[in-house]
């Protein structure tokens, strides 16, 4: 029976294709689902026997691991500038005030 692995749309696009890179290295075959016209189906990969199952998450968790660690260090992570963001809802609400106004070029 078909087993899920990896969920590809709650990942960056780069962590996906890293895993399946590390998944062809290590020669576990897999296939993958897209995520369809209406967003209805679940865009993953798979793995088809159960034997792949717990080397395919080995493969994946090790890739994660060290996709984290580059991550945190080159420092990707995004943050909200707390000092800024008041300003941000200021300038928005502006924009759609003048929007309702008609005041728009």
């Amino acid at each position: 029976m078909a087993k899920r692995i990896f969920e590809i749309s709650s990942a960056p696009d780069s962590e996906v294709e890293g895993v399946r890179s590390a998944l062809r290295e290590y020669k576990v075959e897999f296939y993958e689902t897209p995520r369809g016209n209406y967003g209805r189906s679940m865009a993953a990969l798979w793995v088809k026997n159960d034997k792949d199952y717990s080397r395919a998450r080995q493969v994946i968790e090790q890739f994660q691991e060290t996709y984290r660690a580059t991550a945190k260090r080159e420092g990707s992570n995004f943050k909200v500038n707390r000092k800024l963001l008041p300003w941000g809802i200021l300038l928005v609400v502006l924009l759609v005030w003048m929007l309702a106004m008609g005041y728009s070029r």
